[in-house]
């Protein structure tokens, strides 16, 4: 929807042109100015859609993967929905929120885990587009505090179960 949004103003732009020299017929210039105020509209009204979305399931998500390996969340809510909706902060807080919760996905009780290579990827891209592929390995001083905070965080109950 975006990228129709982009060509309509491209056509828009064409107009503006052809009009300093020519002049345009009112049905043309009315029919582009429809299209792109209601594609426009569309595109914000499906990015509402899909954050309206997204941002519910995925806390679900993560306070389910944490409950199965028996751990804490390792965010608030407020603080996931902060990173992933206020602009700015959801340039890297959307990869990092993703990769904790695929990384707890991935852990076995007990264990330890790191997120799969396109969540890795896909935060990279979100972070700094131009290291999009480029994944060396990290040094275990400069790791991730999402690695820490799932390895480190202690079983949320120490009760046994009896036999």
């Amino acid at each position: 929807m975006c990228l129709l949004a982009a060509g309509l103003e491209g056509w828009r732009y064409v107009l503006l042109i052809r009009g300093r020299t020519e002049v345009l017929p009112a049905g043309q210039v009315r029919l582009d100015d429809a299209l792109v105020t209601g594609v426009g509209w569309a595109a914000l009204l499906l990015a509402v859609a899909a954050a309206l979305t997204l941002v519910p399931g995925l806390g679900r998500t993560a306070d389910f993967a944490a409950a199965r390996v028996d751990r804490q969340p390792s965010r608030t809510p407020g603080r996931r929905l902060g990173w992933l909706l206020i602009p700015g902060w959801n340039l890297y807080g959307a990869g990092v929120v993703l990769a904790e919760v695929d990384a707890s996905l991935r852990l076995t009780p007990g264990g330890t885990s790191s997120p799969g290579r396109a969540v890795t990827a896909g935060a990279a891209a979100l972070a700094d587009p131009r290291s999009a592929g480029h994944q060396a390995p990290l040094p275990k001083s400069r790791q991730p505090r999402w690695q820490h905070r799932i390895a480190n965080n202690p079983p949320r109950s120490t009760v046994a179960l009896p036999a």
